[in-house]
């Protein structure tokens, strides 16, 4: 990110930390339910609702992943979190799996750091900052806070995106 986009994004951020500490070069925990929600899945769930959103030519916003879990997180409008289930439910998502689980105003998210900086650890060793939490789509932040990811949009495509990865583990190889 260029040093206007990382003033932006630390501005947009910074509504949703924590803690009274400066937005840094490190990962920042922040509260859900105050700038977005968060609908948190596997990784790729995650990545096939988005590619799934991109094919429809639809907003796109902000989404992080957790390497270490395999699991993501696509930042949606605060508020989310009340009607998520409703959504799913409109959205035909098989009772018997389990669901992506939208966080709101009582949880936090880590978010990846705002300069692109090695984070230390409390050790004082160097961490790579995709060993915790990373991109996997950068908010595109120009002054104004990004564009989110619309709940009925990001419900109906893991809602088909879990069906397409149904089917494709049937068929055989």
């Amino acid at each position: 990110m260029d040093s206007l986009v990382s003033d932006a994004y630390a501005q947009w951020l910074g509504a949703a930390l924590t803690s009274p500490f400066a937005v840094s070069s490190a990962p920042v925990r922040v509260r859900c339910g105050t700038v977005f929600d968060a609908v948190s899945c596997t990784r790729d769930l995650a990545e096939r609702a988005l590619r799934l959103l991109e094919l429809r030519e639809a907003v796109r916003g902000p989404a992080v992943v957790f390497p270490l879990l395999g699991r993501a997180a696509v930042l949606v409008p605060a508020g989310t979190k009340a009607s998520w289930e409703r959504l799913l439910a409109n959205a035909g998502w098989p009772p018997r799996h389990l669901p992506p689980v939208c966080l709101g105003a009582t949880d936090t998210l880590r978010m990846p750091a705002v300069a692109r900086a090695p984070a230390r650890s409390a050790t004082g060793a160097t961490v790579r900052a995709d060993t915790f939490v990373a991109w996997l789509c950068e908010p595109q932040v120009h002054g104004a806070p990004p564009p989110l990811t619309s709940a009925v949009a990001l419900a109906r495509c893991l809602t088909e995106a879990l069906a397409t990865q149904h089917a494709q583990e049937k068929e055989p190889r």
